[in-house]
Order: C-alpha cells, then sequence, then structure tokens
C-alpha cells in the first residue's frame, strides 16, 4: 500500500529557503537517521517508501480502535476539514478512511502492516494534524513519529502536558466545528510550499522549537488559541 518515494523531489526540498537559509535539509537528516534506527528495532524495510517527504502533504490522525462511536460521530466533521484544506492545494493522508478497523469493508493488513504503513506515511508528510479529543495509543505513537516535522493538534478538552511540551507542537482549544474550521483554514492557506513552508525552528519566545510558516511563527501568531504549555 506504499510506493517508493520519488527521490527527484529532494533536490526541490533542498532549494526551500527561508532568509538565505535551507529550512529542510536538517530534516531530511534527522528522519534518515530515525528511519534507519526504526527499521532495525522493526526487522523491517521502510526507507525506500519515506528516505524524504512530500511538500503539500498532511497527515491527519485520529482515534480509531478506543472508542468506534466518537469516530463515526466525527467523520463528518473531518471530511469537512480535508476539503477545506484540499482548497490550498493540501493532500490529505487519512487513517479513519483508509485502514478503519470498524469499517463494513475491514482491510486485511495484520498489526506489522499497520505499523508500517502509518509510520511510512506519518514521514511522508509536510505536516500532521491531530484530533486529541479522545486518548489513542496509536495517536500516542504518531505524536512520537512527527519528532522533527510540525505537528498541528486540536481538542476542546485538556491535553497532556508531556504532549504540549513537545516540540514543533501546538494544540488548538476551540469550542465548536466552525471555529475548530477556521482555525485550521487559516493555518493552511498560503502561496506555495516554496514561498511558505511548513518547518521547525526556534523562536526566542519560547523553550523548544516552533512551527513556522514561512516567517510567521504559528505559536505566536496563534497564541489565544492554543492548549497553554
Amino acid at each position: 500500500m506504499t510506493t517508493i518515494y520519488k527521490y527527484s523531489l529532494l533536490n526541490d526540498i533542498l532549494k526551500v529557503k527561508v532568509k538565505g537559509k535551507n529550512i529542510w535539509k536538517s530534516r531530511v537528516k534527522h528522519q534518515t537517521q530515525f528511519l534507519h534506527l526504526l527499521e532495525e528495532v522493526f526487522c523491517t524495510e521502510i526507507s525506500n517508501e519515506s528516505f524524504g517527504f512530500y511538500p503539500n502533504r498532511i497527515y491527519f490522525a485520529t482515534s480509531l480502535t478506543a472508542d468506534p462511536k466518537y469516530a463515526e460521530s466525527m467523520k463528518k466533521t473531518w471530511n469537512k476539514i480535508i476539503k477545506s484544506v484540499e482548497k490550498f492545494d493540501w493532500d490529505v493522508y487519512a487513517p479513519f478512511s483508509k485502514t478503519d478497523p470498524h469499517s463494513k469493508n475491514p482491510d486485511t493488513l495484520d498489526s506489522y502492516q499497520i505499523r508500517d504503513l502509518d509510520h511510512v506515511n506519518v514521514l511522508n508528510a509536510e505536516v500532521a494534524l491531530m484530533d486529541l479529543n479522545r486518548p489513542s495509543h496509536g495517536v500516542g505513537q504518531e505524536i512520537e513519529m512527527s519528532l522533527f516535522m510540525p505537528t498541528i493538534g486540536f481538542s476542546k478538552s485538556r491535553v497532556s502536558r508531556m504532549t504540549k511540551g513537545m516540540p514543533g507542537f501546538i494544540v488548538l482549544n476551540y469550542t465548536d466545528e466552525n471555529e475548530l474550521l477556521n482555525l485550521l483554514i487559516k493555518i493552511f492557506q498560503r502561496k506555495s510550499y516554496k514561498k511558505e513552508p511548513f518547518y521547525l525552528d526556534n523562536c526566542s519566545y519560547h523553550p523548544t522549537k516552533s512551527i513556522f510558516k514561512g516567517l510567521t511563527c504559528l505559536n505566536c501568531n496563534f497564541k489565544e488559541y492554543l492548549h497553554t504549555a
């Protein structure tokens, strides 16, 4: 269910600069090192699929297994989110529409195949988006997998301090669907990935790396809408 990474993209990725700085070079380097560690631990080969990432791609993580009633009730909202950001040339990979274990036509993948599939697709994304309204073992793993990439979570309720303290991580605190959609539209709307890339960098106002879109620190720009660290 995965495909070989398009290595020709690396040439474009390594040319993207903000204020003369190549802002994606370190991510590619760290991701490559991380992949080799994962392959050794998992006894598998996933580096050919996720050696680098794809600009304009989002990995959308949601709770599926533990609370199927919640998942079913939220699919309408999740699909609205996807349609809203796709208008800005984003390609969204969402496991709830691909490998939902409660689907009427479930996939035939075993736990090891799902593990590799989701790891590859997280690493293939420029940005990770996560519904944190329900505790989830899978989403927790995906948070760790997104260590070197911008990750945007959203939740109406309190979120673990350990999660909020991750580098390049923000958690939107919203009251209703419309507010959430409007916030995500503001975040993901951009001119192009070359002019406004999403990446991690240091901001003097935060103790760990923040999310940047072009020159804008999203941790600062959306601070009034975030769950505080």
